[in-house]
């Protein structure tokens, strides 16, 4: 092995050692800038919630991949879609984030951000989105009740 491949070994390895032991610390280590970022994507330039058949298509995308101790609840589209747009925001971000937590952050990322404008409910103002922004521990508390935890930090 000549000196440039053993150093890009090297780095390889430390990259790899950084990431953690285990396959979630590793997994996490890619997967919470693109949370965090898609949190913040979803909540900007008066985003709601993907219009029902963008977000109905989107949710079609994990059903299948529910297990029995993380479920996926459905989104307010259909019959529900009468829910009012603070609770849509709040499934769709919590949406997200049972893809973080269930190892689909990659494939999620890429298809909302696929999404085309028009793909979007908007309704707040500038000034509106900075008051109505969702903070992760709101998600994570969401998050906590659809595993059936009634109290939460």
């Amino acid at each position: 092995m000549n000196s440039d491949q053993s150093k890009s070994f090297l780095e390889f390895v430390k990259q790899q050692e950084a990431k953690g032991d285990t396959k979630w610390e590793r997994y996490s280590y890619d997967a919470k800038p693109k949370l965090d970022e898609l949190l913040e994507y979803c909540q900007s330039d008066g985003k709601i919630v993907p219009k029902p058949y963008a977000w109905g298509k989107f949710i079609s995308l994990y059903s299948k991949s529910q297990t029995s101790y993380t479920p996926l609840l459905p989104p307010f589209i259909l019959g529900a879609s009468t829910a009012p747009l603070d609770d849509k925001k709040l499934r769709f971000l919590t949406h997200i984030y049972w893809g973080y937590q269930n190892y689909h952050m990659s494939s999620m990322y890429s298809t909302i951000m696929n999404l085309k404008e028009e793909d979007w409910t908007i309704y707040y103002t500038k000034e509106e989105e900075i008051r109505y922004k969702l903070s992760l521990a709101e998600i994570k508390k969401e998050y906590a009740s659809w595993l059936g935890v009634i109290a939460f930090p």
